[in-house]
């Protein structure tokens, strides 16, 4: 067995000696799920965790065996969803993962054709960019990442490792943003960037030693996630309007936490979501219902990712954490169960 699936194993046993124990209110009634065993995927960026475990804790409220979460990358999971080899994830990113439902899969066709987004576990809200240390933001009059690239001084100032191009501090290479950073670094000064792919946390870890030292940094950053609470946004570094000015790109309103007030990131706002296979769907109406009505708000799980990035990151504070924040929820989700529940004796 792989680390991953022993890891994935660990967690497993943790949500399930954590919802055994908690769930004295519901474990009485219908269980619908009696009997079938869900393959769950979860992603490899541990910021999902949380999520997955909270799901995997409802499914066992409702009777489904949930034996081991299986980590896999974007790549791997929409492929394996389409198979039938993985039931589902929590871990879709739209519009983001659009893309990967219209890809062909030899043997069975379209992904879409196999899979589908239910439900918004995450409606709006998730960011994506790049962050800039406020330091050198403020000091060299740096508003949009165009900024730096018509300046050869700056892009020497971000070059870590003097090759000519100023290095972002990317994603893993097999994470759904590696590509849309190349993109639009890209699209921001061709050749004059470089994405530097690679461990996230070792990356975050880099760019705190930078900060801290006076150092320039470029970051790519998503919410929810603990890397803004650790590196303070707003006080150590800031998000990077990273559209030409005058650019029809949607902007938020990011006040003092942004280079621009009117702060283009060069994402789109994103939905997380579940997918499932299409098939279990249709054979598990409890579990899709289930999926339509679960909602976990941004704010708790970017609380939470904090506490995760400070230590309590061990399975078993993970199990704890998604037990906490079910256990603070008991009437919302005795109504979400009750929905399910209702599906399946539709």
């Amino acid at each position: 067995m792989s680390a991953c699936r022993l890891i994935a194993a660990a967690i497993s046993v943790a949500i399930l000696a954590a919802g055994c124990g908690s769930g004295a209110d519901d474990t009485t009634a219908d269980m619908p799920g009696d009997g079938v065993e869900v393959v769950m995927g979860r992603a490899t960026w541990d910021t999902g965790q949380f999520q997955a475990t909270v799901y995997a804790n409802l499914l066992t409220r409702l009777g489904y065996d949930v034996p081991e979460a299986v980590v896999v990358s974007p790549d791997e999971f929409y492929v394996a969803a389409a198979k039938g080899e993985i039931d589902f994830w929590a871990n879709g990113w739209f519009p983001g993962d659009e893309v990967r439902l219209e890809e062909e899969v030899a043997g069975i066709g379209r992904v879409g054709d196999h899979v589908l987004p239910i439900g918004f576990e995450v409606e709006g809200g998730a960011l994506q960019g790049i962050l800039v240390d406020t330091l050198t933001a403020g000091r060299r009059g740096i508003a949009t990442l165009g900024d730096i690239a018509d300046e050869p001084d700056l892009v020497t100032a971000f070059d870590i490792d003097e090759n000519g191009k100023a290095d972002v501090l990317g994603c893993p290479a097999d994470w759904p943003c590696a590509a849309a950073v190349d993109e639009l670094l890209s699209e921001a000064g061709d050749g004059v960037f470089e994405q530097v792919t690679g461990d996230y946390d070792e990356h975050v870890a880099m760019a705190l030693g930078r900060i801290s030292r006076g150092e320039p940094v470029l970051l790519y950053a998503w919410t929810p996630a603990a890397t803004t609470e650790i590196i303070q946004l707003g006080l150590e570094a800031q998000w990077l309007d990273a559209s030409p000015a005058g650019s029809s790109d949607s902007f938020f309103e990011l006040v003092d936490v942004c280079t621009s007030p009117r702060c283009r990131l060069g994402f789109p706002v994103n939905d997380i979501r579940v997918v499932a296979n299409s098939e279990f769907l249709d054979e598990n109406p409890a579990a899709a219902a289930l999926f339509e009505v679960v909602e976990i708000p941004l704010a708790d799980i970017q609380a939470q990712n904090l506490a995760m990035g400070r230590g309590a990151d061990q399975s078993a504070d993970i199990a704890r954490q998604a037990e906490e924040w079910l256990g603070a929820r008991r009437a919302l989700v005795l109504d979400w169960l009750r929905t399910a529940r209702a599906a399946a004796g539709d």
